[in-house]
């Protein structure tokens, strides 16, 4: 929850994109990468603590970038803590009011940028050909190096255009993604290059997630806010990975693609909707 927090007080709006990108990017490509890198330590090294000391160090070595912040005032922080939690719950209560609030909040709920698919290519990459060691490669630390990539691509493009806009447009290409995968030849190495698309897609989707939440929270109790936006998105991710499982059971991995792709262009589609009636009606009042 800190970074959280550090990233609302002290990143300029007009980088709150790229800062968004940098964030999931070692939040999620740190994943991938920081694993490997213990799996491989462990190996030459002679005594097993010798890793551990190496990771700790490179753990402590980040904590160097609090140098470069200002301590901010927390706005609702105040002596008697019963106040600081009444100015904390209108804090996040005024935020979900506000149209970016609200909106982002909705965002939060559709299918977008789930990433489901991809907890079922292990089980489906052999339907590609796709040997053992393919399969580690590409949902390992290949995964892990273009989910890095894909963040801050996607955090770049958030600085430059509307995140939420952004959002909608990373649903989108993880759907085409995960079309083009289902009608593409089943060989090797098409299984390596929709998987390779539809991971960066899916984080460039996390980076624009990061992106609108950030506009959405402003300040005040920003690391609650955060997490609150946070946890409501894991809900889609859930429903999802329930919904494609069941998909390619009865539909096969053709009809598990398009049924996740179907429900990225309704949600885009529902967003729209909503967004207009919302703003015709403030437009109107």
């Amino acid at each position: 929850m800190a970074p959280d927090g550090l990233m609302a007080y002290n990143v300029p709006a007009a980088l709150k994109g790229r800062a968004s990108g940098f964030f999931q990017a070692g939040n999620l490509g740190g994943v991938g990468l920081g694993g490997g890198l213990g799996l491989y330590l462990s190996q030459p090294l002679p005594a097993a603590w010798m890793t551990g000391v190496i990771l700790a160090v490179m753990c402590l070595s980040c904590c160097f970038a609090l140098f470069f912040f200002t301590d901010q005032k927390i706005t609702i922080r105040e002596v008697r803590i019963s106040n600081t939690y009444k100015n904390l719950f209108k804090d996040v209560w005024d935020t979900i009011k506000t149209k970016s609030g609200s909106m982002g909040l909705l965002l939060c709920f559709l299918t977008l940028c789930t990433g489901a698919a991809s907890n079922l290519f292990a089980a489906i990459g052999k339907d590609w050909f796709a040997s053992a060691d393919t399969i580690a490669l590409v949902t390992g630390v290949a995964g892990g190096l273009l989910s890095a990539v894909g963040c801050l691509i996607g955090g770049w493009i958030c600085d430059r255009m509307d995140s939420r806009n952004a959002y909608l447009l990373f649903g989108l290409a993880g759907a085409v993604c995960i079309v083009g995968m289902g009608y593409a030849p089943r060989t090797e190495m098409m299984f390596i290059v929709w998987t390779s698309l539809y991971a960066i897609a899916t984080w460039l989707g996390y980076a624009g997630f990061t992106a609108f939440t950030l506009e959405a929270i402003g300040k005040g109790a920003a690391a609650t806010k955060f997490n609150i936006f946070t946890a409501l998105s894991n809900s889609p991710i859930y429903l999802m990975t329930y919904i494609v499982g069941i998909a390619y059971t009865y539909f096969g991995a053709k009809g598990m693609f398009n049924t996740e792709a179907g429900f990225a262009v309704a949600a885009v589609v529902l967003f729209i909707l909503i967004r207009k009636l919302v703003y015709r009606n403030q437009v109107m009042s």
